[in-house]
C-alpha cells in the first residue's frame, strides 16, 4: 500500500513538473497569440491609413498603420494594441482614432504579421520607444500635442514610454497590473513568479506616471479582471477609471461611437 501511494505521488509530482515546464517554455503561445499570423493576412484599404515601416535601435524593421484625420491633425496619437492584434487591427485602430481629430500611429509588435524579429519583453519595448520618437517628431512637426495610449498587453508599452516622458496625455484601456498577476489568477496553483520569462509591470512603475491619465475597464472583464485596473487607477495620481458594465474584454470600443468617447475626447482636449 505504502508503494502504491509513493507510486501515484511520485506521479503526480511528475505531471505538475512537466505543466511548470510547458507554461515555462511554451507561455509565448499564450501571451504572443497574435504573432502566429505571420503576415498571411491582408490589410484592409482604408483612405487616410498606410502601412510602413519603423526601425528598433539593433535593425529590427516592424510595420506601423499611420493613420490621418481629413482635416490638419489636433494631436498625434502613439497607440499600442493588445496581444491578439497585429496590424490588420492597427488599420482599423489608426482609422479609429482619426474620428477624434487624431493623427494615430499603430505599432505592430515584432515578430507580428510582416514585423521582423521575435515578441517579447525587450523587443516590444524597444519597438514602442522608436514609435514614440517617431510620434514626437511628428507632433513637433505639426505643432499638435502627442498622446499615448494602449490596450490590455499594449499598456504596457504605452505606461513604458509615458514614464520616459512622450506623450502629454495617456489612455489606458484594461490594463493588466503585471503578466505575473494575470497568470496567477489563471494558474493560482502554478509557481507563477519563478515561470514567466516576460516581467511587464504596470503596477511597479504607476506612481511614475506624471500626465492626466484616463483607464477605461470593463465590468465583465474575464482576462484582465476589472480589479486590476482600480489598482491602476489608485496607483497613478490623478487618473480617472471609467467602467463599462457589462462589457468584457474584447468589446470595449474607443471610438466615437463607444460608451468612452466623451471622457476621451475631454481626456485629450480639455
Amino acid at each position: 500500500m505504502k508503494r502504491k501511494v509513493t507510486t501515484i505521488l511520485s506521479t503526480l509530482a511528475g505531471m505538475y513538473l512537466l505543466l511548470c515546464a510547458g507554461l515555462y517554455f511554451f507561455q509565448d503561445v499564450l501571451l504572443f497569440p497574435g504573432a502566429w499570423y505571420r503576415g498571411t493576412r491582408e490589410l484592409a484599404s482604408i483612405e487616410g491609413v498606410e502601412a510602413s515601416y519603423l526601425s528598433t535601435p539593433d535593425g529590427t524593421r516592424y510595420r506601423i498603420a499611420l493613420g490621418r484625420p481629413p482635416q490638419k491633425p489636433r494631436g498625434v496619437l502613439v497607440f499600442f494594441v493588445g496581444n491578439g492584434e497585429d496590424l490588420v487591427s492597427g488599420v482599423r485602430r489608426a482609422a479609429e482614432f482619426a474620428g477624434y481629430g487624431l493623427q494615430t500611429l499603430v505599432t505592430e509588435y515584432p515578430g507580428y504579421g510582416a514585423s521582423e524579429g521575435a515578441p517579447g519583453f525587450d523587443s516590444i519595448l524597444a519597438a514602442a520607444e522608436s514609435s514614440a520618437r517617431k510620434g514626437r517628431e511628428l507632433a513637433d512637426s505639426l505643432g499638435v500635442p502627442l498622446f499615448v495610449g494602449g490596450q490590455s498587453l499594449g499598456s504596457f508599452p504605452a505606461v513604458h514610454v509615458a514614464i520616459m516622458g512622450f506623450g502629454e496625455k495617456l489612455l489606458l484601456a484594461s490594463p493588466p497590473t503585471s503578466v505575473k498577476d494575470v497568470g496567477r489568477g489563471r494558474y493560482p496553483f502554478l509557481p507563477i513568479g519563478f515561470l514567466i520569462r516576460h516581467p511587464f509591470d504596470n503596477l511597479k512603475n504607476a506612481s511614475a506616471i506624471d500626465v492626466p491619465t484616463l483607464i477605461v475597464h470593463g465590468s465583465e472583464d474575464r482576462t484582465v479582471p476589472v480589479e486590476m485596473g482600480e489598482q491602476m487607477a489608485r496607483a497613478i495620481s490623478g487618473s480617472r477609471l471609467l467602467v463599462a458594465e457589462g462589457r468584457g474584454h474584447n468589446d470595449l470600443f474607443l471610438g466615437l461611437s463607444g460608451p468612452f468617447a466623451d471622457a476621451i475626447e475631454q481626456l485629450l482636449y480639455r
